[in-house]
């Protein structure tokens, strides 16, 4: 499963992002009964089309390419998997427990 790297997830969500660093969020994906392995998404973060993670992830066959509801990259994330023959899987979103909603929360308490 593909982690997106630090750099790339600071140019998305600011600087004090992410949280926990690419290396610690990978080893806890990886520990998932249902993965395989992971690994770190490097590169520019202007790099985001569906064709570049295509290519990417085409070396690895996936079966399917997972993603939370209302994730703004659904459709190229859907397009990609398309590409590679693999299934998409759209996670419902939890209100309330995400790391956005967590940081609020401890800025709130403060």
């Amino acid at each position: 499963m593909g982690i997106e790297s630090d750099e790339r997830v600071r140019a998305w969500k600011g600087p004090g992002r992410p949280v926990n660093p690419d290396a610690e969020r990978s080893e806890t994906i990886a520990a998932l009964g249902c993965v395989a392995g992971s690994f770190v998404i490097e590169g520019p973060p202007s790099v985001a089309d569906w064709a570049a993670y295509a290519e990417l992830l085409r070396p690895l066959s996936p079966a399917a390419l997972a993603f939370t509801a209302g994730d703004r990259y659904t459709q190229a994330k859907i397009r990609g998997a398309d590409a590679l023959g693999a299934q998409t899987w759209e996670l419902p979103f939890t209100p309330g427990r995400s790391t956005t909603a967590a940081l609020g929360r401890l800025a709130s308490s403060l």
